[in-house]
């Protein structure tokens, strides 16, 4: 059969017989081996006369010819291509028709083409029509009165070879469930047509590799496939790239070692990758491992039923063989699910709100602003909610550098639409100087023992009347901080109604390792008992479990401590002894919740934190159906607008909560904290100039979110982040840097500085700036009595210099200077130079060194002295000097004319500032004369005009 295969030829020759009509159905008019272009469904047709060569198999020989006219037509859809062909038959030649084409069976009803082979009209030719390729191999179908046929491909399969119009031929058989051998391809007028016949195939055709097939996994007809189509859609959602659309369609693979390698490494060589067995059977993955993709690839798993998996798979095999997907072929993915969900994730804006307007209008003994954001519901309906550092006071307030309190925890009620702060008292000091600097700030009220210690809160629980809440203790350490030790506190309910409240926690230290922060988060569960998380108190922070009843929920010592899992059995061992704790195989950040919803607990984290990326990134939701079985399977909540850590904001988004028992309608709500690493180049945070930043934010989410078939292990996600907006200042200014993980900006020193001389013996200074909340600092030297340095120090005055009290914390860029201390420096020429220093770094440098001479000039003498006269007291007034100024004062002079004096020998009275005064003389019978003189540090001006009074 090869043979004929490759022997059977169409040639063009002369004088062919008349064409035939072209079908009804072709769309367009057609030439000679016409084709359609980039169409996904169409009919195309070709007409063309032929004569067909038969050539002896054994002996090669030509043994005869058929004439007539080839009609063809191509129908095409998706990749599915049925072929027909009519032949009408206008001659045979030759000896024989059963030795014209040997081993085909030729049955001609019509003798008319035998004996007559050119007496035949055109309107009764024998017909051949619809051939199509079948499983392993050709045959030709008869369906009009004559029939030709091709071997029966079960008793004489066809080998693969060349049909002429360069139609492919395979016939390799193909395993069920596995990627066939590409076979040879030849494009025909551009397009690239396979036909092929894989084993299992409903049937066996010829495909356009240029359309690519689509699968859908419509678990909304099969529900044993709604877990596959849960997690393609969840993974499609997040993965990068549109991985399996039109855009990006996945591309098959051959290699079976390749599948199986990437299986492993999806799957059961994927440590981060955990599974409950006895619920969930099988792995499933995605992208598919029979698709083309690298070591690095982005990838989802997901536990699914076996059942689910086996669905998966007979759908997948069932499209292979129906679309006849061979290695490099491509083709689309897409679901179809009900799922329930409804409704979309979106800020809570009357709360947010309510925080904003209560913050911008505080007052110096109501919070402005806070992090750590945990709440709890009390017994008379309203709200405790619990916040780490704290602002109290106007936002303004922030501006001035000592004029605000802030604490490291405090609290705030909430009624409905009305709030109230609850602190450890002593607000609405910081201006009172008559106290000690750090007694003029508030308290705050759970204050730790230990100087410079400080207790972050943590979560809590309402056990009866009674909050019992945890925190945890800190120390300052270098620009951050080290947490060594967490502790608990019962706060009384009724205690909550109190504007000042003082708490003191008891510590809950393990004599040994692991040091664990207890409390980070806690849940009541299905058994009735609260299960307290604690986070690693050194790197890397790993996640803990204890339990305990209600009654030992304060007791440390009566916890039983999580000290095994087993994953795959849902099982945990406990011990009463702290050092045994073990932590969780999940990462963890600093914060989050976990909450019972519906039977499952969901751990809420920002897991891009465990990896210390400030920005904090998308939120996530891990679903367990044990308190101790969270995995890295997560969905996705929110992608915060302020998770990028660019210029100027320099954003911080950290511990998402969702808040136990509050709800907006049937919505869950949770919160998240923003803060920001944005310092100026005094060092000074973006908190400080723009009070919105650090605040909480809430986020309502639909209940039905929380749905563990749509929680897969995405690996290599890449973070989902939001854009910065375009901001470029904060407040107006815009010499921002992050200061997460960098020190302080070093403060350049002033430049451009001037002095310049006025003639009232004062100086203008003026330099240029250096950037916001810098202080800066004048230093003086008297060239005239003093070898001043020419080196400039800021650290210490040295070479004469002195800093001046009126270039103190300066932080605009100039002043006013008053160097002429006394009448014997006047005249002297001075050196000065500024120093620079951050407001919260103290780093800095001093500016290049100016001088100038300095020369006050004595004041005018005072004119228009006039005055009156009662006994022996005396009131006397007068025109004052406008220049030089400042600092002039009146001296009154007097003498007794009546005991011969004269103003040569008169005496001076006391000075004053005013213009006015009023004095005594010593005999109240004598006449006195009166002049006045004005007098700076230069000296004494001439005399007034003089009284007699």
């Amino acid at each position: 059969m090869l043979a004929l295969v490759a022997t059977v030829v169409a040639v063009a020759r002369a004088a062919p017989p008349a064409e035939a009509a072209v079908p009804a159905d072709c769309d367009f008019p057609t030439t000679s081996r016409s084709w359609h272009k980039n169409i996904d469904r169409f009919t195309v047709c070709a007409s063309f006369p032929i004569e067909w060569i038969g050539v002896d198999v054994a002996t090669g020989k030509q043994n005869g010819r058929m004439l007539g006219r080839f009609d063809q037509w191509y129908k095409l859809n998706g990749r599915s291509l049925t072929v027909e062909r009519n032949f009408k038959i206008s001659a045979i030649l030759g000896t024989a028709t059963g030795t014209m084409l040997p081993g085909i069976d030729l049955e001609i009803t019509n003798p008319c083409l035998v004996e007559e082979p050119y007496g035949c009209t055109s309107d009764a030719p024998a017909r051949l029509v619809a051939y199509r390729a079948l499983v392993e191999g050709m045959s030709f179908t008869k369906t009009f009165h004559e029939t030709f046929h091709l071997p029966n491909p079960s008793t004489s399969p066809l080998p693969r070879g060349l049909l002429r119009d360069a139609l492919i031929i395979q016939s390799h058989p193909i395993a069920p469930g596995t990627m066939p051998i590409p076979p040879q391809a030849e494009p025909i007028n551009g397009y690239d047509f396979w036909c092929d016949a894989i084993k299992g195939g409903t049937w066996a055709g010829c495909v356009n590799r240029d359309v690519d097939p689509g699968i859908t996994f419509d678990a909304t007809k099969d529900p044993l496939l709604a877990p596959v189509a849960h997690h393609i859609a969840a993974a499609q959602s997040r993965l990068p790239g549109s991985l399996g659309t039109k855009d990006a369609p996945f591309e098959v693979i051959g290699d079976q070692s390749d599948i199986a390698a990437t299986r492993n490494r999806h799957c059961d060589g994927n440590s981060a990758f955990q599974y409950d067995k006895p619920r969930n059977g099988a792995c499933d993955d995605f992208p598919f491992a029979m698709v083309k993709q690298n070591g690095v690839t982005p990838f989802s798993v997901m536990p699914v039923p076996s059942a689910a998996e086996a669905a998966r798979d007979a759908t997948l095999t069932t499209f292979i063989l129906d679309n006849h997907l061979f290695a490099g072929d491509k083709f689309t993915v897409g679901t179809k699910v009900d799922d329930g969900r409804s409704g979309n994730v979106a800020p809570y804006t009357a709360l947010n709100n309510q925080f904003t307007a209560y913050g911008n209008s505080a007052t110096c003994e109501d919070w402005s602003g806070a992090d750590a954001t945990n709440s709890i519901q009390l017994p008379n309906g309203q709200r405790a909610w619990f916040f780490s550092d704290s602002f109290l006071g106007s936002p303004s307030s922030r501006r001035n550098f000592f004029g605000f309190s802030s604490l490291h925890n405090s609290i705030v009620v909430q009624n409905g639409s009305s709030m109230r702060t609850i602190t450890g008292g002593n607000t609405c000091q910081e201006g009172n100087l008559s106290r000690d600097f750090w007694d003029r700030y508030a308290k705050t009220v759970a204050d730790a023992p230990d100087k410079g210690g400080f207790y972050w809160t943590g979560d809590q629980q309402l056990v009866g009347d009674t909050v019992v809440k945890f925190y945890y203790h800190g120390t300052p350490s270098g620009d951050l901080w080290v947490n060594d030790y967490s502790a608990v506190a019962r706060i009384p309910v009724s205690q909550l109604a109190n504007s000042v409240l003082s708490v003191t926690p008891t510590p809950m230290r393990c004599s040994t390792d692991p040091k664990v922060l207890w409390g980070t988060m806690t849940m009541k569960w299905s058994d009735g008992n609260y299960y307290i998380y604690g986070t690693g108190a050194v790197a890397p922070q790993r996640l803990y479990l204890a339990r305990a009843s209600a009654a030992n929920l304060s007791s440390f010592a009566n916890w039983q401590f999580l000290s095994s899992t087993d994953t795959k059995a849902g099982t945990a061992g406990w011990s009463g002894n702290c050092a045994d704790a073990a932590y969780l195989p999940i990462g963890f950040a600093t914060g989050g919740s976990v909450s019972n919803i519906d039977g499952v607990a969901w751990l809420v984290q920002n897991p891009t934190r465990v990896t210390g990326d400030p920005s904090g990134a998308a939120i996530k939701a891990h679903p367990s159906a044990t308190p101790w079985g969270f995995s890295t399977r997560n969905i996705k909540l929110y992608t915060p607008p302020e998770s990028h850590h660019d210029k100027p904001f320099y954003y911080q988004v950290y511990e998402p909560r969702l808040q136990a028992g509050l709800t907006a309608g049937s919505d869950l709500v949770l919160s998240y904290n923003v803060n920001t690493a944005a310092v100026n180049t005094g060092c000074v945070s973006a908190n400080n100039w723009d009070a919105s930043i650090y605040r909480p934010r809430f986020i309502t989410i639909p209940r039905s979110w929380f749905n563990q078939d749509d929680a897969p292990t995405v690996m290599n996600e890449p973070d989902s982040k939001a854009s910065n907006p375009g901001a470029t200042s904060i407040g107006g200014a815009t010499d921002w840097s992050s200061h997460w993980g960098h020190p302080c900006p070093e403060v350049p020193p002033a430049t451009d500085l001037k002095a310049v001389v006025n003639n009232t013996g004062s100086v203008s200074m003026s330099w240029k700036k250096t950037g916001s909340d810098v202080w800066t600092y004048l230093y003086q030297c008297d060239t005239t009595t003093t070898a001043c340095s020419t080196t400039s120090s800021c650290t210490s005055e040295t070479g004469g210099f002195t800093k001046q009290f009126d270039g103190l914390w300066m932080t605009d860029d100039y002043v006013v200077h008053q160097p002429i201390s006394s009448a014997a420096v006047n005249g002297h020429t001075f050196a000065w130079y500024v120093c620079t220093s951050g407001a919260s770094s103290g780093k800095g440098g001093p500016s290049a060194q100016v001088r100038a001479k300095v020369t006050m000039p004595v004041p005018a003498a005072p004119t228009g002295l006039q005055g009156t006269r009662s006994g022996t007291s005396v009131s006397l007034s007068w025109t004052g000097v406008t220049f030089p100024s400042p600092s002039v004062y009146y001296t009154p002079y007097y003498w007794d004319i009546t005991a011969g004096g004269t103003a040569a020998n008169a005496i001076a009275g006391a000075p004053v500032t005013a213009t006015s005064l009023t004095m005594s003389v010593p005999d109240a019978t004598h006449r006195y004369g009166f002049f006045m003189r004005a007098s700076n540090v230069a000296g004494a001006s001439g005399n007034s005009n003089s009284v007699t009074l």
